[in-house]
């Protein structure tokens, strides 16, 4: 079997959307259909369902499958960069698994050795490019512009299945956990999981985190306490800006708490693998990110000297596209704004240093905005999706009584957008 296009993900690990939707992993593109569904059956039964065996078939034969294109597209400019490759780089003592197959794609074996279960939709924050399906936080503005899922602003895997029932089976063998959101700092199900793994002697589990790491403490936890327990743990914080944009960007975002929360973090004694702030950027943000990065190195959120943290674990920076919601993709900026882009850049590596941040730094930052703009000039420029993205911009400033212009002040207008 050739590993050029092999994925171990359908073998090991299932990922789980707060409504029930199943699909094989998180960088999944769900318009190319799903698993199934835990409304309409169970998760083992799902397992063998006819989407699951064709997938296994197709990475067996070698096959891309359509549902992952992002990670083959991210391979192009960096192997190392996609979730395929780290799934199957950290997985690859299962690769006997893959020999367990059936010829019509069956896995008689359910070992969930890497869970992903977005548990629910609660979340506090209501980010301009997230949406109700994975914020409870955007249901009114949701049906403001027609785009709610249910009738109810709260959506857990628990309205279908008791699913920490379900997990049950899998405790002994699950090797890593990601938890994500919703915000998963603010959901029950998630505490008491992370109790039932140190009360199984379990602390060897890798927990791993996408998080906006606005709270330390929920209800009668302290998460910091818990992840003393732990020997492996990796934060995917995520954040989109800082200060007034970072505030307009992510609805729920405050500054001064996330310099608090991480700073805090950074000085306790929870054994941190890795640290890496996940920057998702689009047409509200693109912009900003040189400012943005210049921030993060100014109050330390980045270790200016070397980018690691006492216990020698590294801090990194994972900028990211927006690919969906498509208004929100940068591509569809016109090009002036683009080149301002490269004008906010000039300057960049010496600004870093003089705020304190060595060469290394400047240039690991340099380089990763870089890649940002190159994504930017990579696509076909559609005035459509900028016509949805004004529409859509006025509805949520009236609503959250906030203003384009005078928040992103970079642009003009969202009218000026429609400009060539």
């Amino acid at each position: 079997m050739s590993k050029d296009n092999f994925c171990i993900a359908p073998w090991l690990h299932t990922h789980v959307w707060p409504d029930g939707s199943v699909f094989p992993c998180c960088t999944w593109d769900n318009t190319k259909g799903k698993m199934g569904s835990m409304k309409e059956d169970s998760l083992e039964n799902i397992w063998n369902s006819h989407q699951y065996k064709d997938l296994r078939k197709q990475f067996i034969n070698n096959e891309q499958p359509e549902g992952c294109s992002r990670c083959f597209k991210l391979e192009e400019q960096d192997i190392k960069g996609s979730y395929r490759f780290h799934l199957n780089d950290t997985y690859k003592k299962h690769f006997s698994d893959v020999d367990k197959t059936l010829p019509d794609g069956t896995l008689n074996d359910m070992n969930l050795r890497m869970w992903d279960f977005r548990l629910s939709n609660y979340c506090n924050f209501k980010c301009r490019s997230c949406g109700h399906s994975l914020s409870s936080s955007w249901f009114e503005d949701a049906k403001a512009i027609g785009n709610v899922q249910g009738d109810k602003a709260l959506i857990s895997i628990n309205d279908n299945v008791d699913f920490l029932k379900l997990l049950e089976p899998h405790f002994d063998c699950v090797e890593e956990i990601y938890f994500a959101g919703g915000e998963p700092l603010m959901m029950e199900d998630h505490y008491i999981i992370l109790e039932e793994l140190i009360k199984r002697g379990r602390t060897d589990v890798t927990l791993r985190y996408s998080t906006n790491f606005s709270i330390l403490k929920f209800k009668k936890w302290k998460i910091i306490e818990l992840w003393e327990n732990f020997n492996n743990i990796d934060l995917f914080i995520s954040v989109d800006g800082f200060g007034d944009i970072g505030e307009y960007v992510r609805k729920g975002f405050n500054s001064e708490k996330f310099v608090s929360n991480v700073t805090t973090i950074m000085e306790s004694k929870v054994k941190i693998k890795t640290l890496i702030y996940m920057i998702t950027f689009g047409t509200l943000n693109f912009l900003h990110l040189p400012e943005m990065m210049k921030a993060f190195v100014e109050f330390g959120l980045i270790p200016k000297k070397d980018r690691v943290l006492k216990n020698g674990a590294p801090v990194k920076v994972d900028v990211g596209p927006i690919y969906m919601p498509d208004h929100y993709n940068c591509v569809h900026l016109p090009d002036r704004y683009k080149n301002k882009f490269l004008n906010f850049m000039e300057n960049f590596q010496q600004d870093i240093i003089k705020l304190g941040g060595s060469e290394d730094t400047a240039s690991y930052l340099h380089n990763a905005l870089m890649k940002a703009h190159e994504f930017s000039t990579n696509g076909e420029r559609q005035k459509n999706s900028i016509h949805k993205l004004s529409k859509i911009t006025k509805i949520l400033d009236t609503r959250r009584v906030e203003k384009f212009e005078d928040t992103l002040w970079y642009f003009d207008s969202v009218e000026d957008l429609y400009l060539d």
